[in-house]
């Protein structure tokens, strides 16, 4: 008994200690991380873990997003070149990357401005959106956010968002709009229709609709539409598609609870499907 203990334990000691060794090695390179650091401009993943079960990582295809197919890093900080519904000093911010001619789009419109009175009137959110047109199945969509784009040139920011809730209203989706439609909704306004006309026909907004279709490819955004959180302290969090307005006013509850000198912990995607309405998704077909 006792030589075979002494067989095993000295190997057995030998192991440990180059285990111990190796850990030193390692952890002596590891540099602890800046709690102050800003997730918008390092690209990291930053939010409470509890958001992943209020607003879930659901990809439209019964999966959940790998939360590395995202470079933060390339994600626009949001600027005066966006359209915001609220205000830009909202400490809560959703930034969305929507299709005008995509149906989860159309709906998730209805619920992100169900959030209006309670958050975004009052200072405590804003909502961001950016064009993501998805030409291979959209090909109209492009010109409507090109009449968009004019709309708020003629009219300002609050025609740009009466203008794309009126045609999210009137589209069947999938390509169905009626591109009559768009002079007739910015008339209805109280655009100029001579000059809106002459705007969408100039193409004057085309370099900025490609950059933002751009920017969602660059950053990862799979489909339509792709929701980027912002937390009152600059963390970044990827969402999933359609979210219910229960869900998105729960969240912004949460996120408006943070401490403002505490840093918030890293996500952990888990697969739920609370708060999201299942296959209504539009996805960028590979």
């Amino acid at each position: 008994m006792e030589e075979n203990k002494g067989s095993w334990l000295v190997p057995v000691a030998i192991i440990i200690c180059l285990l111990l060794i190796g850990g030193a090695v390692y952890f002596k390179d590891v540099k602890p991380q800046d709690s102050n650091n800003d997730a918008s401009s390092t690209g990291n993943l930053v939010a409470s873990p509890v958001l992943d079960q209020i607003l879930t990582l659901d990809d439209g295809r019964g999966g959940i997003f790998d939360v590395k197919q995202f470079d933060l890093s390339a994600l626009r900080p949001v600027d005066a070149s966006d359209h915001i519904l609220g205000s830009a000093s909202a400490p809560v911010k959703i930034i969305v990357y929507t299709d005008l001619e995509c149906p989860a789009c159309k709906y998730y419109h209805t619920q992100l401005k169900t959030l209006e009175s309670k958050y975004v009137t009052t200072g405590k959110l804003a909502i961001i959106y950016r064009a993501f047109p998805l030409d291979q199945i959209h090909s109209k969509v492009r010109n409507e956010f090109m009449a968009a784009e004019c709309v708020n040139e003629l009219g300002g920011n609050d025609k740009y968002w009466q203008f794309v809730a009126k045609i999210f209203e009137i589209t069947p989706s999938n390509n169905g709009l009626d591109p009559a439609k768009l002079g007739e909704t910015a008339k209805a306004l109280g655009i100029n229709v001579k000059s809106f006309d002459t705007c969408v026909a100039a193409g004057k907004y085309a370099d900025k609709i490609q950059k933002s279709q751009d920017e969602a490819t660059a950053v990862g955004a799979p489909g339509t539409p792709t929701t980027f959180v912002i937390d009152p302290q600059g963390g970044i969090s990827p969402r999933g598609f359609a979210y219910q307005s229960s869900a998105l006013s729960a969240a912004v509850d949460l996120l408006l609870t943070m401490p403002a000198a505490t840093a918030p912990a890293a996500i952990a995607p888990v697969a739920t499907t609370t708060g999201v309405v299942a296959g209504t998704s539009t996805v960028v077909s590979e």
